[in-house]
């Protein structure tokens, strides 16, 4: 008598399966309030990873995980990401080009996990400034914070202006601060600083950029702080190869009483 034997079906997770199981994982990790430090370490390495990733399907993850997030989890997620004395993991995912775009994702969505971000911010705002893709995240914090955050923003900006504005980056992130109408309710604080600090940006192949950028915004009282500034140094940094003597014609006001007449204006 033959006995038939079935081959038994052995079942196997599917690339969804695994999915969902991390974001579970993540979920449940990032629910817990009883976790030891070694699996804070674990979970915040997975969380980083995941952030950084370039995979598609990290990203849908991510995605996944912040839609079921509450406020209350979103300020537990930021205090973990700032909790080291460092910052060291919001600091990487912050200069990491995937991990601001998706950090970009969270600011605004919760004023206690905004505080958490804000600080660490704060803590690091030359740094964070200067670096390509960490000053994106900044600047859209200046956006969405609240009002009292954006003043603690706009402080820090105006102390570090011409550090920032001297800055292959910072440059780039001072002038879109300078153009964009979102940020209209400390633009009169800019230009104050820069045209008071017009003379030493002026001969700096970067800063030139921001001096320029202000005077583009057609502002009156401005423009005749940056000729003030400038009075006397006209002819020297029209020869100064790290001044005027860059980038397209730099004038200031059209009559002689003003500033001497374009006296300054130098084209290539």
């Amino acid at each position: 008598m033959s006995i038939k034997q079935e081959n038994a079906t052995v079942p196997h997770e599917t690339p969804t399966d695994l999915a969902d199981d991390k974001a579970q994982s993540l979920l449940n990790s990032l629910r817990s309030t009883t976790l030891t430090p070694q699996e804070t370490e674990m979970y915040m390495q997975s969380l980083t990873n995941v952030m950084t990733s370039s995979e598609d399907e990290d990203d849908a993850l991510f995605q996944e995980v912040i839609s079921k997030l509450n406020g209350s989890h979103l300020q537990r997620m930021a205090s973990l990401l700032t909790s080291n004395s460092d910052d060291r993991y919001f600091l990487e995912i912050e200069r990491n080009k995937n991990g601001s775009i998706r950090l970009h994702k969270l600011l605004g969505k919760s004023d206690g996990a905004d505080t958490f971000f804000l600080a660490s911010i704060l803590r690091h705002f030359l740094h964070v400034m200067t670096d390509k893709h960490a000053a994106y995240l900044a600047t859209q914090g200046m956006r969405v914070f609240s009002h009292e955050k954006r003043m603690a923003m706009r402080d820090q900006l105006l102390y570090h202006a011409v550090p920032l504005a001297c800055d292959r980056y910072g440059c780039v992130a001072f002038n879109a601060i300078i153009s964009d109408v979102a940020f209209a309710y400390r633009r009169n604080d800019l230009h104050d600083v820069i045209a008071s600090k017009a003379c030493l940006l002026t001969y700096d192949a970067y800063g030139t950029y921001v001096v320029q950028r202000v005077l583009k915004q057609n502002n009156l009282h401005c423009t005749y702080n940056v000729a003030v500034s400038l009075r006397g140094h006209y002819v020297e940094l029209s020869f100064a190869m790290g001044g005027l003597h860059r980038g397209e014609a730099f004038e200031v006001g059209g009559n002689e009483g003003f500033c001497g007449g374009r006296a300054f204006g130098v084209r290539k």
